[in-house]
């Protein structure tokens, strides 16, 4: 790319307007030409870097956009320190959670596992509210070696707080990372906090692991020692293991007093493609939560069928 080119980027995209303008301009680039896009943009990197003090001395609706930028474009790709990092590093503690968002973004987009750890602490240490499900969906943009980055997140996790604890497991749960023996020790772990523990149950609903079996049918069936929640958790987890021990278990919690784990139970039972005698003792017996749970539940299948055939 010719020097003259970032000369004259530099002086056109000092107007936030043309800085709009470009975006739209780009959009249509990386639709069209999704290769050459990724090579102009790790070009450009010099340009953003000179027009970074200009921008983050903007109100902080212009400073949210150029990080947004940077993030969608994945400027800083391959970046592990800089000027621009630095930069957007002093941004996480911003008290405008979108300023906040886009940064943790655009640091996302260097790929470097590295960054990702120590901006995920930078925004823990601050103390300011930021929704878990936003750290979790920005989380998973991102596109270096996810395996490295859940090690990385792993090793430091006791150096975060609870609630990005939570963010760190729901990321190796949606991010499909490997990690069933160490996760497994987690939800063993009876001092940690039950949030926790609600993420690894999850997580073993969407990770076959037979050593985690009897502790899902614990959670479910200990009902004076346990939450509510557990049993529900469980209850949906248990899906993903067809066993006659879960059969057994699934079946008796259908009268529970809690309807979530009745229903989860209902839903778990009926992934399994029971022959239909299987719930015969359930459709002519006296319990009426779990009869009537199970009515639900399967009426409730008949019209989704129905609906999908129309």
């Amino acid at each position: 790319m010719e020097q003259a080119h970032k000369e004259e980027l530099v002086k056109v995209l000092h107007k936030t307007g043309n800085m709009i303008a470009f975006d739209e301009t780009m959009d249509l680039l990386v639709q069209k030409y999704p290769l050459e896009s990724k090579t102009y943009f790790s070009e450009i990197y010099m340009v953003f870097l000179e027009l970074t003090e200009y921008y983050h001395s903007k109100d902080p609706v212009t400073v949210a956009f150029f990080a947004h930028i940077l993030g969608k474009y994945r400027i800083l790709k391959g970046t592990s320190d800089g000027v621009l990092i630095r930069k957007l590093f002093q941004l996480l503690c911003s008290e405008s959670l979108y300023i906040r968002e886009n940064a943790l973004y655009a640091i996302y987009g260097s790929g470097e596992y590295k960054n990702v750890v120590e901006a995920l602490l930078c925004v823990d240490r601050c103390k300011l509210f930021h929704h878990t499900k936003l750290l979790t969906d920005r989380l998973l943009t991102f596109e270096g070696d996810r395996n490295r980055l859940a090690k990385a997140l792993w090793r430091s996790f006791e150096a975060f707080s609870i609630k990005y604890q939570v963010v760190i497991l729901e990321y190796i749960r949606f991010g499909d990372v490997d990690m069933r023996e160490p996760m497994l020790e987690l939800m063993r772990n009876n001092s940690r906090d039950d949030e926790i523990r609600y993420s690894c149950i999850r997580y073993f609903g969407k990770y076959f692991y037979e050593k985690a079996h009897p502790l899902l049918i614990e959670f479910l069936e200990n009902t004076k020692q346990y939450r509510w929640e557990y049993s529900a958790i469980a209850a949906r987890s248990l899906a993903l293991y067809p066993k006659d021990r879960t059969v057994t278990a699934l079946k008796r919690s259908l009268n529970n007093p809690n309807w979530h784990v009745r229903n989860n139970a209902a839903i778990s039972l009926q992934r399994f493609n029971l022959p239909f005698t299987e719930y015969l003792d359930i459709l002519e017996g006296n319990d009426r939560y779990a009869r009537e749970i199970m009515q639900y539940r399967m009426q409730h299948e008949k019209l989704g069928k129905e609906a999908a055939l129309t």
